[in-house]
């Protein structure tokens, strides 16, 4: 589920559990099928992730590949611009769907489940915006003259 919110490649993964587990805020659960190494929190754990919650100020810088690379897309010709704005218009389709299933799976009487509600809401709510704007963007790069008439005008 938090793959929709803060996506992590292994390579991060494994050295901030080693990390963790090293601090003292995780342990192993001993081993699970396939080699797995399942994990759980511990005490200072969750007086370090409390704190986190309710004291720490959020990051709240943003890096999003496809907006940094829209600044650039007049280098290319207007038809791939489209085609690129295209690509990812379906892309934040898709995963605006599987946000949504996620979301009706959810077990509101759990608390946890609440909780989750509130992030998948705001994922969901973000894809929407960024399919807005897709829409807009392939809007506006049609009306774009082409790159010859550019260097001729």
């Amino acid at each position: 589920m938090l793959k929709f919110v803060w996506h992590a490649k292994q390579t991060q993964v494994y050295p901030e559990l080693k990390r963790l587990a090293a601090d003292g805020l995780i342990r192993e659960q001993g081993e699970g099928p396939r080699g797995r190494r399942p994990y759980e929190i511990t005490e200072d754990g969750l007086t370090e992730l409390r704190q986190w919650l309710t004291v720490a100020a959020p990051d709240h810088s943003l890096r999003n590949e496809t907006v940094l690379r829209s600044f650039a897309l007049w280098l290319v010709e207007p038809e791939e611009a489209r085609e690129f704005l295209s690509g990812e218009l379906e892309y934040h389709r898709a995963r605006l769907r599987g946000m949504r299933v996620l979301k009706q799976s959810l077990d509101l009487a759990s608390p946890a489940d609440r909780a989750a509600l509130l992030g998948l809401e705001a994922g969901i709510r973000r894809l929407e915006a960024m399919i807005s704007w897709a829409e807009w963007a392939i809007e506006t790069v049609a009306t774009w003259p082409s790159r010859e008439e550019q260097a001729s005008a």
